[in-house]
């Protein structure tokens, strides 16, 4: 990361040398025999896949390496990640890793000379349940079981997986048609979600074809996993979608929006309904704190977001994580929505102003001009206006321009630092300029953004 804009984190001098793979492969190579539960090969290759930062507490990172021989969970590469800890801290958190594992582990290392610990997986300092992993054959007999097919084998793939957080698998029978995708979590978490799921497979808009999701199959256990269904289609972020069709399918899926926030699901709490500081609050601190020069600015952005938010038109059942790679067009042109364990109550405009964000950041980092995006934005939107209940949410600009600016800080500007995303860096200050437009008084964009036409009136 050669990037100017790539702040060093003077409590953490290891970070940067951590996420290139080049030092990976040096201290791994370093290691004697048996330390670890693989063995590199002269093709091992090293991809960084994610950072998870927080200023002022320690550092996880990611790493997958492709072309190493083990006797590793499944047929999949095999996956690494280090905490990298501030000074005198490393040994306190490899003891409590160890805490309840006889004897030394090749599974978990503390490696002083980098004040770091480092976990191969399935080990997990949280994610307790992916120890089952570890045992393959047992995992798929009890899968076969549980779908009435007792005597077939089957393969487990990985298909993502969050360091501490959630991975997720996805199970195949032998000689049978599609897939179970499993997910861990950590905590109550499994059981939370599949509440959600339930709800939402019996709910009228699923039962009568309007919403398409996975179906719940086989209910958390132990281990803190659930399976669902597969959902056929192809990820609205994948290459290959023509520009014209992608345009559809973004109409498509503002009406599969639509659907789901008219969808009800009593009880679930709002975005930071318990939050002692608001999101964007920690947001500017964060950002202050490693780019001061930007200080200022950050400032003036926080003064405009203290002010209440907008009420909201109605309350709505929100996606909480809506982007490209969790929406899916299908054969029969419907949309299917993923990653539904987010869900919460709040703003409509929430959901709206994340996708949109999305999407403006995506051109940002891709080095397309803005305008290119328009039609994506305006044919979700449109789309969502043609499905919704009432004409309300998007009618007036200026509150859907607040959400906006929320979302281009909280999930784009402030993940640049908190996950150091090396494609954002460079387009931080663009960043900045298209938050602080969102924010402005003005009735037109100085970025070319039409804002007058996200009215109902406009999109009809």
């Amino acid at each position: 990361m050669n990037d100017p804009r790539v702040p060093s984190i003077p409590e953490l001098p290891q970070l940067l040398p951590l996420l290139d793979s080049r030092i990976i492969e040096r201290i791994l190579a370093s290691l004697t025999a048996g330390r670890l539960p693989f063995r590199l090969t002269p093709g091992t290759s090293y991809r960084h896949l994610r950072t998870r930062y927080r200023p002022g507490r320690n550092c996880q990172i990611t790493w997958s390496l492709d072309g190493v021989i083990g006797d590793g969970p499944g047929d999949w590469r095999q996956l690494l990640y280090l905490m990298a800890c501030r000074a005198g801290e490393s040994r306190a958190v490899f003891e409590e890793a160890m805490t309840g594992r006889s004897g030394a582990s090749p599974a978990v290392l503390h490696l002083p000379d980098w004040e770091s610990v480092l976990w191969c997986f399935p080990a997990d300092r949280k994610l307790a349940g992916l120890a089952t992993l570890g045992e393959p054959a047992a995992l798929i007999s009890r899968l076969a079981g549980a779908l009435g097919e007792p005597t077939r084998s089957g393969r487990l793939d990985l298909i993502h997986y969050v360091a501490e957080r959630s991975c997720t698998v996805r199970f195949e029978l032998d000689g049978l048609p599609g897939s179970l995708f499993g997910k861990f979590y950590t905590g109550e978490g499994a059981t939370a979600a599949w509440e959600v799921q339930q709800a939402l497979w019996a709910s009228t808009a699923r039962q009568s074809g309007r919403l398409h999701l996975a179906a719940p199959l086989i209910p958390p256990d132990q281990a803190g996993s659930l399976w669902l269904g597969e959902v056929e289609g192809i990820e609205l972020d994948r290459p290959g979608l023509t520009d014209e069709r992608l345009v559809a399918a973004m109409e498509r899926a503002g009406e599969a929006i639509a659907t789901l926030h008219q969808t009800s699901l009593a009880g679930r709490a709002g975005p930071d309904a318990a939050a002692p500081t608001p999101r964007h609050a920690r947001a500017i601190s964060y950002l202050g704190r490693a780019f001061p020069d930007l200080s200022p600015r950050l400032a003036r952005i926080g003064d405009q977001l203290d002010a209440p938010a907008p009420a909201p038109p109605r309350l709505a059942t929100l996606h909480g994580d809506l982007h490209l790679g969790n929406l899916l067009l299908q054969p029969t042109g419907e949309i299917g929505i993923l990653d539904l364990d987010a869900l919460s109550v709040g703003d409509p405009r929430l959901d709206l102003a994340s996708l949109t964000g999305y999407l403006l950041y995506r051109a940002l980092v891709t080095g397309r001009p803005l305008r290119e995006t328009f039609p994506l934005i305006t044919g979700f939107l449109r789309g969502y206006h043609r499905e919704a209940a009432d004409g309300e949410v998007l009618a007036d600009p200026r509150p859907f321009r607040r959400r906006l600016a929320e979302a281009l800080l909280n999930e784009r500007l402030s993940r640049i630092l908190t996950r150091y995303k090396s494609e954002g860096f460079p387009v931080l200050d663009a960043l900045l300029e298209l938050i602080e437009d969102c924010l402005s008084s003005r009735e037109e964009s100085v970025l070319g953004l039409d804002w007058r036409s996200l009215t109902r009136r406009r999109m009809a």
